[in-house]
């Protein structure tokens, strides 16, 4: 028989069994509302279902979640006691899926599950987890980041007029001839 697993919370309580979804168990703790997820059970749970389309990261920004996701900076492993990886799971800055690799456990804090099946991505978790979903996320997020930028600097209706142009001119078919124009002497 395995070891009772502990949450690495104050007081390190016992996890509990607790059904996620019908046939989808995961271990809660009793204090902080952590969840350890075994990914093997999770494969199997996903592999007699019928998953529902696959998230994209652009589609979550800006889609509000519950404001107190978990603010952790780093779990340890119910089964092993390694430090895990962490990976962003949303542009919430506290949004974060933890894995230890070894165990193949995910750890969700307090509402990120929650947060995870109102986004239409409890099905999707391994995508999430996946480098291409990481690379993107930060790639919105520098974008963002940017654009805030140049939003003080030049001030909101230049860069409004800008998206609008960049916009316009993204399938243009003549494209290359109007950034040409515009980069030349005057009309």
């Amino acid at each position: 028989m395995a070891a009772p697993l502990h949450c690495d919370c104050p007081g390190s309580p016992r996890l509990q069994p607790r059904e996620l979804l019908p046939g989808l168990f995961a271990q809660a703790c009793p204090d902080c509302g952590a969840l350890s997820l075994e990914l093997e059970d999770y494969r199997r749970w996903l592999a007699g279902r019928q998953a529902g389309p696959a998230p994209t990261p652009e589609q979550w920004i800006g889609t509000p979640v519950a404001e107190h996701l978990g603010t952790r900076q780093v779990r340890l492993c119910a089964a092993c006691g390694r430090p895990m990886g962490r990976y962003r799971a949303g542009t919430h800055p506290d949004f974060h899926l933890d894995r230890c690799a070894p165990c193949q456990r995910l750890v969700l804090d307090g509402g990120e599950w929650e947060a995870l099946a109102q986004l239409g991505a409890a099905e999707h978790l391994e995508l999430i987890l996946s480098e291409p979903w990481q690379r993107r996320l930060q790639a919105l997020e520098a974008g963002a980041r940017r654009r805030q930028a140049l939003r003080q600097r030049l001030g909101d209706a230049s860069v409004d007029e800008l998206l609008r142009i960049q916009a316009w001119l993204q399938d243009h078919p003549q494209r290359r001839e109007l950034l040409a124009l515009l980069n030349g002497d005057p009309i």
